[in-house]
This record gives C-alpha cells, structure tokens and sequence, in this order.
C-alpha cells in the first residue's frame, strides 16, 4: 500500500472513531485513549495526524456539519417541492439533528462549530448556497413576494443561522426563532 494512501486510511480512521465516540459521549468525555483503541491506531501514532485533542475536535465538528448540511443542500434542490415544503422538511430535518445529540453534546458541538475558522469558513459558502436556492424558490412560489433584495434577504438568512447556531444553548428556544424567521411578528402567513 502507498505510504500516502496508507495516511490517509489512518487518518480517516481515527476521525471516524473520533466522531462514534463525542456524537454519543461528547468532545470532553472522549479521551484520546478511547479514540485509539476504536480506530486500531497506536496513541503515540495519532498524534502524528492531529497535534490535539481540540484538532480532532474540530475535524469531527466539520466532518459532521458537512454530513448533515448536505442533507439540508439536498432540500433546496429539490425542484419538486415548492418553497413552504422545502421550509417544513428543513425544519423538521433541522429537529432530528437537535434530537441527534443530547444537549450537553449540541452544546459542545455548536461551541466547537463556533470556534473553528474551517467550519466557520464551510459554513458561509455552505449558507450562501443555500440561501440562494432558498430565495429562489420562494419567489418562484410567490411566498416571497417582497421587494427585498435577494441580497439582503440573504444577509439576514446568514445573519440569523449564524446567531442561533453560535448563540442559541437552549434548544427549545430553536424552533421558535425558526418560525420567526419564517414569519415576523405576524405568527403566520396569512396575517401579512
């Protein structure tokens, strides 16, 4: 085998017994020892991939915001859906992520999501994207029929998912801010 595809194996496997062990226990309660014996790679060897624990941290907090941001991208693509469709699945898909983790490991995540210039950096090209999508389908159905421009409507997407992703702890709190970005004050659509 290729010395570099061999790294590259051993790598992939240390963040993917990186990432079973801190979705399930968290960032702080997986210790690097559990991390080695799970991924088959000597202690002394995964520090040659990754300087720190708070490195590999890092890696599965993109590995996994990258994961479940393709499900989300796969929504707004979806031409057979119309726009309030798109925002429902969002929704919900954005539910079963919270239910994911338990509480204290969504608080480490978005922490760990919040610090990191690489998820940081994956994450505004990532919501652009899908803002973009986003906005398109809404004034294609005519659910948004401002004169708002696109560009603004995406500044204040972006502003919003960033705020509530990095300031957020209590998840209960999330869906409400969703349907108050979905719908202002009003409550509702039909109260425009």
């Amino acid at each position: 085998m290729k010395r570099d595809l061999k790294k590259e194996l051993n790598r992939k496997k240390i963040i993917d017994a990186a990432y079973q062990l801190m979705i399930k226990n968290g960032i702080q309660k997986t210790s690097v020892k559990e991390v080695s014996e799970l991924s088959g790679i000597s202690f002394v060897t995964m520090y040659k991939y990754f300087k720190s624990k708070e490195e590999l941290a890092e890696e599965v907090a993109l590995q996994f915001f990258k994961e479940n941001s393709q499900e989300l991208q796969a929504i707004a693509e979806d031409e057979t859906l119309d726009f309030l469709l798109k925002f429902k699945k969002f929704e919900l898909r954005s539910k079963q992520l919270r239910l994911t983790l338990t509480p204290e490991v969504n608080e480490e995540f978005m922490r760990a999501f919040s610090e990191s210039k690489a998820v940081q950096t994956y994450a505004k090209e990532w919501n652009d994207r899908f803002w973009q999508l986003m906005i398109k389908s809404g004034r294609k159905s005519g659910v948004i029929n401002s004169d708002v421009s696109d560009e603004a409507i995406s500044l204040f997407a972006n502003m919003f998912t960033e705020y509530v992703s990095t300031h957020i702890s209590d998840p209960k709190l999330i869906p409400q801010f969703e349907k108050l970005f979905m719908y202002g004050l009003s409550g509702n659509q039909s109260n425009r």
